[in-house]
């Protein structure tokens, strides 16, 4: 899957035009492997590019998943082990900037 979007804002605020104009994408990959006796992998990774408004910077964001799966009872129960996040990189970060102040998110 990858969306690909663009934007653009325009307004005025005490008679001073304020305008922005980016783009940006978003991309999330998924596999899944089966293997004999009801074991199955799954992995997948998600990444946000970069993008820019009028007041805001977002900055890059990415993670990886993975699960480890069996089945069990004849097909009728599935127990899962998942890690999500697993280089604890999906943080967050944004610049929020003003004529009088900046500030730098991370959550």
């Amino acid at each position: 899957m990858l969306i690909i979007y663009a934007f653009k804002q325009q307004g005025t605020f005490e008679n001073k035009a304020y305008g922005s104009e980016d783009h940006t994408w978003f991309t999330r990959i998924n596999s899944r492997m089966k293997f004999p006796k009801s074991f199955s992998t799954e992995y997948s990774f998600n990444y946000r590019a970069k993008n820019t408004d009028i007041q805001l910077i977002n900055k890059v964001q990415y993670r990886a998943n993975i699960a480890l799966s069996k089945d069990l009872f004849k097909d009728k129960v599935s127990a899962t082990l998942a890690v999500n996040n697993i280089f604890d990189s999906f943080i967050d970060k944004q610049i929020t900037f003003h004529r009088h102040l900046l500030f730098r998110i991370e959550f």
